[in-house]
């Protein structure tokens, strides 16, 4: 929403616009468009619940969050444009060496994210650069294989949940000899983040508080090495945090507590946190998460969090 947002203002013309003249024309998606309310999308699938009933038009609350319509061909001339194959029709938009920069662990404690593209290495040593996405209905997926010069796409009109992964998975293994192989994995620090060490800057007993749009909220955050990292707001139970990554200075987690807003308490969900830190204190996001079942829809609020360390990890343990 962000970016839509500030694309528009630095171009000084809309979202839908800019992406077209800018990125579709150039690489020759002539089957992309972006969703603009009022207007109809030629032939759009009708998306469906995992339970096949049709649901409604969706759009987004800003530019930039969705809304983007393609079909599989396009999405592939996307792909290869970020292989570097040049294709004849396509113009240059971006440079390979600000592809390469896209795709590059930076710094290298980061092992999963680029700038727009997540990235992994499987067991038999394939290193992949992917992406999904999805909406009310629909789910998709890109995987780019740099070393085979390969790209698959994948859309849904329906929400199918862990079988997008496993359909990736068994295209790869069908073109690629070896892609499944067994064995060791490939790089040392992928790993999930409950086999991670928690680095010793992040361990201590952080205190601040969350600030929402209408209110602020104490928070308690501890972390050490026994218990890993529990959080705690004000007036609500402490809660485990799921590491999904930490690093020196960033950490990125689940827990099951609730902002208590009017609107993050509409729906069962979780709270993502995004926290970077810079010495003794950390900051970020603060992020409820809910899902809608009944609009198959997941709603996302962020609200500010900022915690100095309140104790060492020496004190915290006494």
């Amino acid at each position: 929403m962000l970016i839509g947002y500030l694309i528009s203002e630095v171009s000084g013309t809309d979202f839908s616009s800019y992406l077209e003249e800018n990125v579709f024309i150039p690489l020759k998606m002539t089957e992309t468009e972006v969703y603009v309310r009022g207007c109809a999308i030629d032939h759009s699938a009708i998306c469906y619940t995992p339970d096949f009933k049709p649901i409604s038009i969706h759009f987004a609350s800003y530019p930039g969050a969705s809304d983007i319509y393609f079909s599989a061909h396009d999405l592939i001339r996307f792909a290869m444009f970020h292989l570097k194959d040049h294709l004849k029709d396509q113009d240059t938009i971006l440079s390979d060496v600000t592809i390469d920069k896209m795709q590059e662990a930076y710094p290298p404690s980061n092992t999963r994210y680029g700038i727009g593209w997540y990235f992994d290495v499987n067991e038999a040593g394939y290193r992949s650069v992917y992406h999904g996405g999805e909406d009310p209905g629909s789910d998709n997926f890109m995987k780019l294989i740099p070393a085979e010069d390969m790209a698959l796409v994948i859309l849904c009109n329906s929400k199918i949940g862990d079988n997008l992964s496993e359909i990736q998975e068994e295209i790869c293994t069908a073109l690629i000899p070896g892609f499944n192989k067994d064995g060791k994995e490939a790089q040392a620090d992928i790993q999930s983040a409950e086999e991670q060490q928690i680095p010793e800057e992040f361990l201590g007993k952080w205190e601040g508080k969350i600030v929402a749009y209408d209110r602020e909220i104490d928070i308690e955050l501890k972390v050490n090495k026994t218990d890993g990292a529990i959080i705690g707001l004000s007036g609500q139970q402490e809660s485990k945090i799921d590491l999904a990554v930490i690093t020196d200075d960033f950490m990125l987690g689940y827990f099951s507590g609730v902002i208590p807003t009017p609107d993050a308490e509409r729906y069962p969900g979780n709270t993502r946190l995004a926290l970077v830190r810079q010495g003794n204190k950390i900051s970020g996001q603060a992020t409820a998460d809910q899902w809608v079942e009944e609009r198959q829809m997941r709603y996302e609020l962020s609200s500010w969090i900022e915690s100095p360390r309140a104790h060492s990890p020496l004190l915290a343990a006494g």
